[in-house]
């Protein structure tokens, strides 16, 4: 908690912090807001108005079938966040747990976690996720597993290196001397001082889900149509990009703007709780 109370004390000297901070809350505001902000169903269909340029009545213009590109880029926030928080809460929960069993224990446990680490981390992850969807079939769910399962690995190279430095404390030391079990060990003095580091690592993993999230749903295989996906919109737009360029520009802004606020969140985070963090 002091961690945090310091980010925010020190907010004011960390402009990288603050821009970051607000501009994932707008989006955070607008995915949590969206059947309030958008002016239509996302799937409501009107090709009488199909192709149309921003106007008033549809600030971004509309698509080939007449929906509203506002009210779809909107709802896709939904989308972008879901996958990127619930994948990376999985990759913390995998990560972290074998980052603190390798680094605590070392010996075989930490040489057969390592092995398994080094060859996720040695493939290319955005492949590798591919290769999955395409085995489970497309759909949200099965993106969200093959993001986790492919990125999980620098949660677990990081936390075992800052284990390795903790576990020999003083106060871990002073525990073990005085009968504590190594997994109250692990968890109520280790875990404590490697949360702030996760928590950096979390908000720079964010904008690589989403991404990868973005660029499986343009490929066909993450969420399908109507589904207000970003990427599914830029894949739906490409065949109009000349006649109607606004169907993929804002996504494409879209897509800047919220892997922007989390790269600027994260870095403003790591600057404050742990500077000698290099990603």
């Amino acid at each position: 908690m002091k961690q945090f109370l310091k980010v925010f004390r020190s907010a004011d000297r960390n402009k990288t912090f603050i821009v970051g901070f607000v501009i994932i809350l707008s989006i955070c505001f607008t995915a949590a807001f969206a059947d309030l902000i958008a002016p239509f169903a996302y799937d409501e269909i009107d090709v009488v108005h199909a192709l149309k340029p921003p106007s008033i009545q549809h600030p971004l213009g509309t698509d080939h079938l007449g929906r509203d590109s506002f009210s779809r880029l909107v709802y896709g926030s939904r989308i972008a966040l879901k996958v990127g928080v619930i994948a990376v809460v999985i990759q913390i929960l995998v990560g972290v747990s074998l980052g603190l069993i390798a680094g605590f224990y070392g010996g075989w446990p930490d040489r057969i976690i390592i092995f398994f680490t080094d060859v996720i981390w040695s493939l290319p992850p955005i492949i590798l996720a591919i290769a999955i969807c395409t085995v489970l079939g497309p759909s949200l769910t099965n993106v969200i597993i093959a993001i986790a399962a492919v990125s999980w690995a620098q949660f677990t190279r990081i936390v075992r290196s800052k284990t390795q430095s903790l576990k020999n404390m003083p106060y871990a030391e002073a525990a073990r001397a005085a009968g504590e079990s190594n997994v109250n060990i692990i968890v109520l003095y280790i875990l404590p001082n490697v949360f702030p580091v996760v928590i950096v690592l979390a908000t720079l993993a964010l904008p690589i889900a989403i991404i990868n999230t973005t660029a499986m749903g343009f490929l066909g295989l993450g969420a399908q149509p109507p589904t207000p996906d970003w990427g599914v919109i830029l894949a739906n737009s490409m065949t109009y990009i000349h006649n109607a360029p606004w169907i993929s520009i804002f996504p494409g802004l879209a897509i800047i703007y919220i892997v922007l606020g989390f790269n600027l969140l994260g870095e403003g985070l790591r600057d404050v709780l742990d500077p000698r963090l290099k990603i």
